[in-house]
């Protein structure tokens, strides 16, 4: 699929973890220039000895099956926080979806009453690892707002990969009250009990956002996608696309069951002041 010098290029787009060196690399400073990079992106890198060095009684040699192997460097595995991070999803999000099934009811009434088209707006987004998944969102936009999008792409506001534009012609009336409050984000809560998202966590993007992205930009994506996260609580406003990756780059990278508590308890406090938009 590629050659030596571009393995993390490679390791990046593929979503690998781990990379195994059958032999090791010729050229000098190769093996400890990947290390270093694999190291800051978490992908673990095994090497498969010779046959002399299985000999020796070295307590590195890890086996996989039959295949011994030593194991250079080892990203860091959370298996029980990660299973207490999805024990929250499902409560809470179930939890809310049950609570706020009247405020659902009636944001579903007022949406098919003030304009034509489905409550409901299906996109295809790009999740854990490039996996396609359909995001569930209340529709907040006229029903042809797709088709629209070209003859208003000379006002994005966002830089780069993004599109947002300010007063955007196409929202309804009901659906700027719902972006505002950020209410017609709570189908999302049933992507969360299917698995799809979590409550937090980067932004979930379309395809035709993830085909401009470079190969850096793709580390965003070995999170499961959120509700909330790190963006909506710190830079919402702010049009940069390098922000908006930076800060997803930081909740890949730092992430931890209290920093979720935290952006959580942030966001009612976002929700409550009606900053969306």
């Amino acid at each position: 699929v590629g050659e030596i010098h571009n393995v993390i290029a490679i390791a990046r787009s593929q979503f690998v973890d781990e990379i195994v060196f059958s032999r090791r690399p010729s050229t000098p400073g190769v093996l400890s220039r990947i290390i270093h990079q694999a190291q800051s992106l978490g992908i673990s890198i095994r090497i498969i000895p010779s046959l002399a060095e299985t000999l020796i009684d070295r307590t590195d040699v890890q086996y996989i099956d039959d295949l011994a192997t030593i194991a250079v460097f080892q990203a860091r595995q959370r298996p029980l926080s990660l299973f207490v991070k999805r024990a929250m999803d499902i409560a809470l999000a179930t939890t809310a979806l049950i609570a706020l099934l009247p405020v659902i009811l009636i944001v579903a009434i007022a949406i098919k009453l003030q304009s034509h088209g489905p409550v409901f707006y299906l996109s295809k987004r790009v999740g854990h690892k490039g996996r396609i998944f359909t995001c569930y969102k209340f529709r907040t936009m006229v029903a042809n707002a797709a088709a629209m999008q070209g003859q208003l792409s000379h006002l994005n506001e966002r830089k780069r990969v993004l599109f947002k534009i300010p007063n955007d012609p196409r929202v309804t009336t009901i659906g700027a009250v719902l972006r505002k409050y950020s209410l017609d984000e709570l189908p999302q809560l049933w992507n969360v009990v299917r698995g799809d998202m979590s409550l937090v966590g980067p932004r979930p993007s379309l395809g035709s956002e993830v085909n401009q992205y470079e190969a850096d930009h793709l580390h965003r994506l070995n999170a499961v996608p959120g509700i909330t996260g790190l963006w909506q609580v710190e830079a919402r406003q702010d049009p940069s696309f390098e922000t908006y990756i930076a800060l997803d780059r930081k909740y890949v990278n730092h992430w931890s069951l209290g920093l979720d508590l935290r952006i959580l308890l942030r966001t009612f406090a976002v929700v409550f002041r009606g900053t969306g938009s």
